[in-house]
């Protein structure tokens, strides 16, 4: 039983309540959940171009209230998709022939950052005890090549890392905060 929840998908476990649960949830711009169901919204690299951080919260609230629509109880006693989101993307783009420059809100850290925090601000909600979807940010400092990044080296001096590849991740750690649990 321990070992079946730790992969992707899970599997119930009735004699605790635990229903089945699908981790492979998107929400970069509206929900990715292989269906069509949902609206799309542009890349985060075409909302980065208006630079406007209420408008990139109203997207992501929008993003989660589709995702609360997905999360209705399933035949199976499962709650839909759940409310754990792999979103934003806050990569820096650093280069165009990245696969994943258009998940990206740029290479500018800190406007990267701010927007980042935005789409956050949005998904979680306003509600001060309740999260309305939990987003997880991705994919950490120095992952932004597509071959082999799970076995290869992102060599960088430790002023780089602080100063530019880490800080957009710090922007949104000390910008957004949670329900008060």
């Amino acid at each position: 039983e321990k070992g079946d929840q730790l992969g992707r998908t899970t599997k119930a476990v009735p004699r605790l309540g635990v229903a089945r649960y699908d981790f492979w949830n998107e929400a970069l711009h509206g929900i990715q959940n292989g269906t069509g169901e949902g609206t799309s919204f542009p890349m985060p690299l075409s909302l980065a171009v208006t630079w406007d951080e209420a408008f990139i919260r109203e997207v992501a609230s929008a993003i989660s209230d589709e995702c609360r629509g997905h999360n209705q109880p399933t035949e199976e006693g499962g709650r839909g998709r759940g409310l754990t989101y792999w979103c934003p993307t806050i990569n820096l783009a650093r280069h165009p022939l990245w696969g994943r420059t258009n998940e990206a809100y740029g290479e500018d850290a800190y406007l990267s950052g701010q927007l980042a925090s935005a789409f956050v601000e949005g998904m979680m909600g306003d509600d001060r005890k309740y999260y309305k979807t939990v987003p997880t940010i991705k994919h950490y400092a120095l992952n932004n090549h597509e071959n082999l990044r799970g076995s290869t080296s992102s060599d960088a001096s430790e002023a780089d890392i602080r100063d530019y590849y880490a800080r957009v991740y710090r922007y949104v750690v000390e910008r957004t905060d949670g329900p008060s649990l």
